[in-house]
């Protein structure tokens, strides 16, 4: 039985949708840090600024794996098989 491979433009509907997930995240995450440094200062000093460069290595981290790995793992092993 031979698998159907999912289409190359699948790739970039992947990669568009990790991308907007990614954009998603990093909003909330720069609104929520806004908010704090702003108006409610529940972290001030050296905890915020480590807070702020958790929250780059995590949005970092979400690029890698949901905008690269998936997309190209979802495309390696993604088959079909249409019965005719």
């Amino acid at each position: 039985m031979k698998l159907n491979r999912m289409s190359s433009n699948g790739k970039k509907v992947l990669l568009i949708e990790g991308i907007i997930r990614t954009v998603i995240i990093a909003l909330c995450l720069a609104a929520a840090l806004i908010i704090n440094y702003i108006w409610l200062h529940w972290q001030e000093g050296t905890a915020f600024k480590i807070i702020c460069a958790i929250a780059v290595i995590l949005v970092g981290i979400l690029i890698i794996i949901d905008c690269i790995l998936r997309p190209w793992l979802m495309y390696r092993q993604h088959g079909y098989h249409l019965h005719s």
